[in-house]
């Protein structure tokens, strides 16, 4: 059932939403009024007075919304909780954790890579980064990579920030948020966010539903630069605020490689193909949770092609199945067995002989004798 989804996408590609041309609306609905029947004596008029009262209902209902004791839990719900009026962008976002809280202390290389994700995703944070781009242009002329960023931005920030003396509660923030989290993180195995339940690569093994998958959209539209990957873990960082709390979750992510020999676009069909044994070389594993959106990995239908020839290689001997020898049947002389005692049966009886053949040959030219003279008598 794997190609379903890809003629399903293909089929809404050319007819438009599925649910103006086909029949299961009206099927249910049918359904639905059968089942409202009472008085079987007057099918149509109970149908006819359950919809109305079901329409009526309805209808009074959105009056009362405020006094309606039904439940306004959706699904993956999570918690949204106020703002304080000078939060920097990336703090106080909607999201709601699951499961046992467990405790990570993070290495030096993941604090690092950690902070520079949340600081290039601040809203606030990206005029300095702009500015930076062009100190690192005039210093060098050639223009600031992601890895110089990732390497230099984190302490040329701080120290602009330091030279600052305005005592805005914008700058403020910002120099705490320079100072980067502590290494103490929370972890889980359970988020949800952006409407989705995400989980760890670890616990959806030996589980039917799998919700590791996550996908990152590019810059561009085409797909080329978009990120594929699996959850690994899920952490908190808590930045040290003394007026709130300020923490941001993020996703440790192993990503596949987003190059043409790992990712493959199918725009005729609008699906993906990846190549799962070829990842991103860069130490680039965290992301933030609201930029995440989730994805389903199927099983391989094809492959990708590459560069690479593979030879085929000739059968060997010793691969090579041996055939059995044909055992050669022996002609059959006699059907007597002389181990068997009893009367035996001649063979003669049963397989034909010559002398059988050499009559048929007399009885033959006998035959054409007789006829050639009753040729002479009639001349």
């Amino acid at each position: 059932m794997e190609h379903l989804p890809v003629h399903l996408a293909y089929e809404a590609f050319l007819g438009g939403p599925v649910q103006y041309r086909w029949m299961y609306p009206f099927e249910r609905f049918m359904g639905d009024s059968k089942r409202s029947v009472k008085n079987k004596a007057k099918v149509e008029g109970s149908i006819c007075a359950h919809y109305l009262h079901r329409e009526t209902s309805h209808f009074c209902s959105h009056y009362f919304n405020h006094m309606m004791l039904i439940p306004r839990i959706t699904r993956n719900e999570v918690n949204v909780t106020e703002r304080s009026q000078f939060t920097l962008s990336i703090f106080g976002l909607p999201g709601r954790s699951s499961g046992k809280t467990n405790v990570h202390w993070l290495t030096e290389k993941e604090l690092q890579s950690a902070h520079v994700h949340v600081l290039i995703n601040c809203v606030e944070v990206k005029p300095y980064i702009e500015l930076y781009n062009n100190f690192h242009y005039e210093l060098t002329g050639e223009q600031a990579t992601t890895t110089d960023i990732h390497a230099y931005f984190p302490s040329w920030f701080k120290q602009q920030l330091a030279c600052n003396v305005e005592s805005s509660p914008q700058v403020l923030h910002l120099r705490n948020l320079a100072e980067g989290p502590i290494k103490r993180a929370k972890k889980w195995h359970t988020y949800f966010v952006n409407g989705y339940k995400f989980h760890t690569d670890e616990w959806t093994e030996g589980k039917k539903t799998i919700n590791s998958g996550v996908f990152v959209k590019g810059v561009t539209d085409g797909g080329e630069d978009d990120f594929y990957g699996v959850i690994t873990h899920i952490y908190e960082l808590e930045y040290n605020y003394l007026d709130s709390e300020n923490k941001v979750v993020l996703f440790y992510c192993d990503w596949y490689d987003p190059s043409a020999r790992g990712t493959k676009i199918n725009k005729k069909y609008n699906t993906v193909e990846i190549k799962m044994d070829r990842r991103y070389k860069h130490y680039d594993h965290f992301i933030m949770a609201h930029l995440v959106r989730q994805v389903y990995y199927t099983k391989p239908i094809g492959h990708i092609e590459t560069d690479e020839l593979v030879e085929d290689l000739a059968y060997q001997v010793d691969e090579m199945s041996q055939n059995n020898h044909v055992i050669e049947v022996e002609q059959l002389t006699s059907l007597c067995d002389n181990e068997v005692e009893g009367q035996q049966v001649d063979s003669s009886v049963l397989l034909p002989s010559n002398n059988v053949d050499e009559d048929d040959e007399e009885s033959e030219a006998e035959d054409n004798f007789e006829s050639n003279e009753d040729n002479e008598d009639f001349e």
